[in-house]
């Protein structure tokens, strides 16, 4: 899909839509906070300076960007005012605690889901690149797709199952299950919910359904 069809603000709202914009370094001290919250930590701004050794300053201006960026939640409780997790800061929790980026993870959730299904039924699961490739397209270019998707077998999370597939390790899947599996259920609804919200937005542009007509009216002459 060429995402030169569609309109500027339309290809903004879809890369909002997949986090797009969100770069978090795994030694950055966004990502430590994340981390240090996970899974379901409640702390104060002075307990979180006391672990990172941030000073108050540097601390006070990435908490409130994490909160601006939905990664972290202000909750006040009587006189106190403490910090918690969201689900999508976990989700960067989990990249930064097994290096992936987010792209990547999506890769590994969906992997995850399709390889659980299809072995609870005696199947032998795997997931290929095109599955992968279909749900960002457009977004971001074939290139990154490719390394995110290789980005598993590098982090030796998966190997090679066949051409343009991978598999993740049994072992892997186990300690995937046992740590992050209601993670990866909430990404999996997520992927699901950005597919659909990505359709609507295309099939609402004015330059798409003008190209559409178009394309009907060279189609006509032909026939």
């Amino acid at each position: 899909m060429n995402m030169q069809m569609f309109s500027e603000q339309t290809l903004q709202k879809i890369r909002e839509a997949s986090f797009y914009n969100i770069h978090l370094k795994r030694c950055s001290a966004g990502s430590k906070i994340l981390v240090l919250l996970y899974p379901d930590k409640k702390y104060s701004q002075e307990v979180i300076a006391d672990k990172t050794g941030l000073t108050k300053v540097h601390l006070y201006i990435i908490l409130s960007r994490l909160v601006e960026g939905r990664l972290l939640k202000l909750e006040k409780d009587r006189k106190f005012r403490f910090y918690t997790i969201t689900q999508k800061g976990r989700w960067f929790a989990i990249c930064s605690k097994l290096d992936l980026s987010f792209l990547s993870l999506c890769a590994l959730a969906d992997a995850y889901e399709m390889q659980t299904r299809l072995e609870k039924v005696g199947l032998v699961g795997f997931y290929v690149f095109p599955r992968f490739a279909e749900i960002f397209e457009g977004v971001y270019s074939h290139r990154n797709l490719q390394f995110a998707f290789e980005q598993l077998k590098m982090k030796k999370i998966a190997v090679r199952y066949v051409k343009k597939s991978l598999r993740i390790k049994p072992e892997i899947l186990e300690n995937l299950t046992s740590s992050y599996e209601k993670d990866f259920e909430e990404l999996q609804k997520w992927i699901a919910a950005f597919k659909s919200k990505k359709e609507d937005l295309i099939m609402c542009d004015q330059n798409f359904i003008q190209r559409m007509q178009d394309n009907k009216k060279i189609f006509a002459r032909l026939a």
